[in-house]
């Protein structure tokens, strides 16, 4: 398994959205049945994209023109992580005082009263590939996987993406009186150190990945 799909995979579990989301499904009437939607709904992108990328672009991972490909791309995601937590940092982006539903458009008044189908394209809407996606699927590819063992790595990945929401389905089930506290408690957290989080978290792996696509592409040459 890839380490850098792993730490990857853990900053994608403390994202403020879904954190936001879960909590509010928690606080209705059938907060079980929401939760599993909001997983169902943002596995059925997440799962088919990663899944599909790894098998496409690993029948052609040992070859020299991929590897620099990838380490192309290493370089491209890691500028942009890196562009995003000045950005960040100077409050051109996420100037919004919380990641709510509000961001959703057309689902925002819907997410006041979720049902089941509404909970799932929530799931969907939060839960496409994004930077850290795209970053943890370079790093399986670059383990050069046969097809079997790059779709375990996704799926440990998807584990790890989905583990806080999965955690409350299960709190919910299991001890439903504490389940709101819990989450709210870990969304608390992160609202009050999302700046210092997101901000150590880009640098940190813009850093890593440009200084890896970097060295890279000079092996290359």
């Amino acid at each position: 398994m890839s380490p850098e799909a792993i730490v990857l995979g853990l900053l994608s579990a403390v994202r403020a959205t879904p954190l936001a989301l879960v909590s509010g499904f928690l606080l209705t009437r059938s907060p079980a049945r929401l939760v599993t939607a909001y997983l169902v709904g943002g596995l059925a992108v997440s799962l088919p994209v990663g899944i599909g990328a790894v098998l496409v672009f690993g029948a052609t991972a040992n070859t020299s023109e991929s590897g620099a490909g990838r380490d192309v791309v290493d370089v491209l995601l890691g500028v942009a992580a890196l562009v995003y937590a000045v950005g960040y940092a100077t409050g051109r982006f996420g100037r919004a005082p919380d990641a709510g539903p509000g961001r959703f458009g057309a689902l925002t008044e819907r997410l006041r009263t979720p049902t089941v189908p509404v909970a799932a394209a929530a799931g969907v809407a939060t839960n496409l590939p994004g930077l850290y996606y795209l970053a943890a699927l370079v790093a399986i590819l670059e383990t050069e996987p046969g097809p079997t063992e790059a779709v375990l790595q996704v799926l440990v990945y998807n584990l790890l993406r989905f583990a806080l929401p999965a955690a409350a389905l299960a709190i919910v089930l299991l001890r439903p009186t504490q389940a709101q506290r819990i989450t709210e408690a870990v969304r608390a957290f992160g609202v009050r150190h999302r700046r210092t989080l997101v901000i150590a978290a880009l640098t940190v792996v813009g850093v890593y990945l440009v200084v890896r696509g970097v060295a890279g592409l000079v092996s290359h040459t």
